[in-house]
């Protein structure tokens, strides 16, 4: 999710002028870095789950003490605990079941959301994941959720699994598609009949990110929140591009996308980590 970070989390950050921020899967710590520099400078607590973290991220809590707290925990054991929060950022276990249930501990099964109800920003809602469920642990997961998995790499355009591809050590899902597999399926099985409660915006590239927003968040609006996610929405040619087969869904090019970076050079994307983006998408966005 680190690809995002100036172009759409830190903005997020800042808008909802957050103050408790939790971060599902830090993996190496590369985004966690800038959630902890800028908790720091906002005066924010960041709380950081893992279960399986690199080493990299207790000595960046030992570094932020006081500000970033490290919790070595499958993220369903202790989410719940965490709340309430300002933005929740998840890019943990990327399968039905993890994400399904991390939404309804944000945000609870039914009844009306609370006015504090935080804003969730998801990572992998595209290809590979969107539709296919990995597991890094598949026995946390109940075998009653787990869909027929082994070993394998992920190709695009290919249902099944291959033994090269994308993450091919890992456990994944034997088949792409069909119900409660992937993680856009899950939020999608989370919205329905709660459509009118979030605002969601889809960011179909880099694997993907959506944004969900409480109603009572931009009820709440005061310092521009509506402008900041009305600044992420792709146009319709542009997110068309992003999903075309010759971009496997993963990189528009930088002049694409974020729109009110259009216009900036080369050198200025790659300083911001786009660095590797061509110069024009196919649809010459």
């Amino acid at each position: 999710m680190f690809q995002f970070w100036p172009s759409v989390v830190k903005p997020i950050l800042d808008a909802a002028e957050a103050r408790r921020v939790i971060e599902v899967g830090a993996d190496a710590g590369r985004h966690s870095r800038f959630l902890a520099g800028w908790a720091k400078a906002a005066g924010a607590r960041l709380d950081i789950v893992d279960p399986e973290p690199g080493p990299e991220v207790a000595r960046l809590c030992d570094r932020f003490a006081g500000v970033a707290v490290f919790h070595p925990r499958p993220s369903l054991d202790v989410l719940g605990d965490l709340l309430p929060a300002d933005v929740v950022l998840l890019d943990g276990d990327h399968n039905w079941y993890t994400m399904y249930h991390e939404l309804q501990a944000i945000y609870g099964g039914d009844g009306p959301l609370a006015p504090d109800a935080p804003i969730t920003i998801c990572h992998d809602v595209e290809w590979p994941y969107a539709r296919r469920d990995l597991y890094y642990c598949p026995d946390r997961i109940p075998a009653a959720h787990r869909q027929p998995h082994r070993i394998g790499g992920l190709l695009p355009r290919e249902r099944g699994l291959s033994p090269g591809g994308h993450n091919a050590g890992f456990a994944h899902a034997v088949e792409e598609g069909g119900p409660r597999n992937g993680v856009k399926t899950a939020i999608e099985d989370f919205l329905a009949g709660r459509g009118a409660e979030f605002h969601v915006v889809w960011l179909p590239l880099l694997f993907g990110l959506a944004v969900i927003v409480p109603q009572p968040r931009l009820a709440a609006d005061r310092e521009g929140r509506s402008a900041v996610l009305g600044g992420l929405e792709l146009s319709p040619r542009c997110a068309a591009c992003a999903r075309s087969p010759s971009w496997n869904g993963l990189m528009p090019a930088a002049r694409c996308w974020p729109p009110r970076d259009r216009g900036q050079d080369r050198r200025r994307g790659r300083a911001a980590g786009r660095g590797n983006f061509p110069a024009r998408c196919p649809a010459q966005c």
